[in-house]
């Protein structure tokens, strides 16, 4: 047998009415646009919103970056570079430890290609994989 929790004490009676109305909270299915995502106008919806314009700038950068650093493939109409991971990993490291990640990114949004083999690069392994800038993205 659960034993029953002792009552509350008169000044917390107010606070905790038995006769207190609940609001009821919306129950979202799968198939709902605001499934999975926070209410419009919170500090959690602004805080992903100030995330991905962080990322999206750490995408742009890593474009910038190949194009400067990488050789202009004159064999296509349009302007696309090429960089090896080894030279852009290299170029990296004393900027920053989200390469991967900044190049999965980079990679959905049809920015950069490298071969489709390679689902994650890692140094050394794949040095000499060439990533090859398609379009810059834009602002």
């Amino acid at each position: 047998m659960i034993p029953s929790a002792p009552p509350l004490p008169d000044r917390l009676s107010k606070f905790y009415s038995k006769n207190s109305q609940v609001t009821p909270c919306r129950i979202y299915k799968k198939g709902d646009p605001e499934y999975g995502r926070p209410p419009k106008g919170s500090r959690t919806e602004q805080r992903g919103l100030a995330a991905q314009a962080h990322i999206q700038q750490e995408v742009k950068y890593l474009c910038e970056t190949i194009k400067s650093l990488g050789k202009k493939l004159d064999d296509s109409s349009t302007s696309t570079y090429e960089i090896t991971f080894k030279q852009l990993f290299d170029f990296y490291t004393n900027i920053s430890n989200k390469l991967v990640g900044i190049l999965l990114r980079a990679r959905k949004h049809g920015y950069i290609h490298f071969s489709d083999e390679y689902e994650v690069l890692f140094q050394g392994k794949h040095d000499h994989v060439k990533i090859t800038l398609l379009r810059m993205p834009s602002d």
